[in-house]
């Protein structure tokens, strides 16, 4: 059951990854989302696939999936991975993180991440992200106010020298905490992504 005091919010159900090329999320019997794999080879379907059920607030849904090859071969299969239901405030996603670090000629990160604008409407957000070492922080980086139109995907980009980087290496398997905080322009949070980091460039 979607708990009644979400409505209002963007409602949604989160598959972790798909087992098939194609999928066919149904709502209550009602076809509610396809997804299609468009890279030859790759039989998983990610990043996490949403399905929106904000019209359910209160009530209680059923959700089935169809799974396959292609669009004739989709047939009743289980999801591979977690499944959660979730409520939240904002509709902006963030689709990708992306750092870069480099150690010669001296040592700088860039960071590249990508905005998805879910809504039926423009919306504006602040996007911060942050470096920390067990809880410290490590690297700070500028917000970025960001305007995305309704659907619109947009990629932001940061880059900072980092000099005292503790350098990851297989003798010493050093990892930072890299995270992405979106808030609203009036400061109120919407969500917020978190990943290791080890800050080693390869040759």
């Amino acid at each position: 059951a979607v708990p009644a005091e979400w409505k209002g919010r963007r409602i949604g159900v989160v598959f972790d990854h798909l087992a098939a090329y194609v999928a066919r999320v149904y709502v209550n019997g009602r076809l509610a989302a396809h997804f299609e794999q468009t890279k030859p080879g790759e039989a998983l379907l990610y990043p996490p696939r949403r399905v929106d059920v904000s019209e359910y607030a209160g009530q209680t849904v059923r959700v089935s999936l169809q799974l396959g090859w292609d669009d004739a071969s989709a047939g009743d299969c289980l999801a591979v991975g977690d499944v959660w239901l979730v409520g939240e405030a904002g509709w902006v996603d963030i689709e990708s993180v992306s750092p870069v670090t480099r150690v010669q000629p001296d040592r700088t990160i860039a960071l590249s991440v990508e905005l998805r604008n879910a809504g039926p409407q423009p919306t504006e957000v602040v996007a911060q992200p942050a470096v920390t070492d067990n809880g410290r922080e490590a690297l700070a980086f500028p917000p970025q106010r960001v305007r995305l139109e309704s659907g619109e995907l947009k990629e932001v980009t940061w880059q900072r020298a980092w000099p005292d980087a503790h350098l990851w290496s297989p003798d010493d398997p050093y990892l930072y905490q890299l995270s992405v905080r979106l808030q609203t322009p009036a400061d109120k949070p919407l969500k917020e992504t978190t990943q290791n980091l080890g800050c080693r460039e390869f040759r």
